[in-house]
């Protein structure tokens, strides 16, 4: 049964209502009134534990309350009074929810609704040998590469534009100064108003972004990095971010056209280009053929042409057997 305070007042079914989104103004006054009588903490303390924690997961699922959490405990380090120094607890951080947002009802009312309504979110995975072009929510363009996948909600919020990707993909980002662009690759977040950048995060490969117009910030959870137009960055976990340096950020792009571009790139990293953008598996009998290094354009070849390429001049012999590639011959 809903509990009632000293004067009689609803207050659980006042609180629920202000989740739901259903509360008057007038009621919204009755429960700033609540809030700040000291009287009414113990009261408040069992309300405000009760709804939290039975609210379901439909409602508000975990990494919301986690994200509420850590935003609303900085708000009260910020707030508090050196005398009287508040818990981080569960109701305190609810309590002050309410509070921080009760002079701006509208505005709060939009963003609870973002964080309590699960938006639906698209996810669009390229296979190996397909590539596409997505148009996202706020009018920013991907070029998504092969064995690729991004994430993205049906409508990004009033604070973020955020995506997840695994894989490569070009973005050609609107600009708004108000609203960060933020592609999560792993552990890294990539944010930018608004310019064009390319991301490559592949399972078992090094990240790396370059940025073709504008400047992109990039940062793991040590460290963060600015890169510039024509500008690149690579990161590994066990050493962090390499200084930015100058790359022709058209060569790293090229693939947005159809092209595949080798600028002095391993013949091992070739091969995962190749495997991914033809759909095939490639195995080496020598490693040192690996390490030989290659450059060059193949615009809409296929695969045969581009190995008849490589070929003459590298030396090597390959087998097709199916799509699977088998590649013999000395180093380089």
């Amino acid at each position: 049964m809903p509990q009632k305070n000293k004067n009689g007042l609803n207050t659980e079914a006042l609180v629920r209502k202000y989740i739901a989104n259903t509360i008057t103004e007038p009621e919204m006054n009755i429960l700033y009134g609540i809030f700040n009588n000291p009287a009414e903490e113990e009261h408040l303390k069992s309300i405000l534990e009760k709804v939290w924690t039975d609210m379901p997961d439909t409602q508000l699922r975990i990494e919301h309350k986690n994200l509420l959490y850590s935003g609303i405990t900085t708000s009260l380090a910020q707030h508090e009074k050196s005398e009287q120094r508040y818990a981080f607890i569960y109701w305190r951080i609810a309590a002050v929810i309410l509070m921080l947002i009760v002079t701006s009802v509208l505005l709060f009312r939009n963003s609870i609704q973002e964080l309590i309504f699960q938006t639906p979110v698209t996810e669009i995975y390229n296979p190996p040998g397909k590539r596409s072009k997505i148009k996202l929510p706020d009018g920013t363009t991907v070029w998504l590469n092969a064995d690729s996948k991004i994430s993205y909600p049906e409508k990004f919020n009033s604070n973020s534009r955020q995506v997840s990707l695994s894989g490569e993909a070009f973005f050609d980002v609107v600009r708004d100064e108000h609203v960060p662009f933020i592609v999560t690759t792993g552990e890294l977040q990539t944010t930018v108003l608004g310019t064009s950048f390319n991301v490559q995060n592949y399972h078992g490969e090094s990240f790396s972004m370059t940025v073709a117009s504008g400047n992109v910030q990039v940062k793991s959870n040590a460290a963060t990095v600015l890169v510039h137009a024509n500008q690149q960055t690579t990161y590994q976990h066990s050493i962090g971010f390499s200084a930015p340096i100058a790359v022709n950020a058209a060569n790293v792009t090229a693939w947005t056209h159809g092209t595949l571009s080798f600028d002095n790139k391993t013949f091992e990293e070739v091969a995962h280009m190749l495997e991914r953008w033809y759909n095939v598996k490639i195995t080496f009998t020598n490693n040192d053929l690996k390490k030989c290094i290659l450059v060059g354009e193949h615009t809409n070849q296929s695969l045969h042409a581009v190995l008849n390429t490589l070929q003459f001049m590298l030396g090597f012999q390959y087998e097709d057997h199916n799509g699977n590639i088998i590649i013999r011959g000395a180093g380089c």
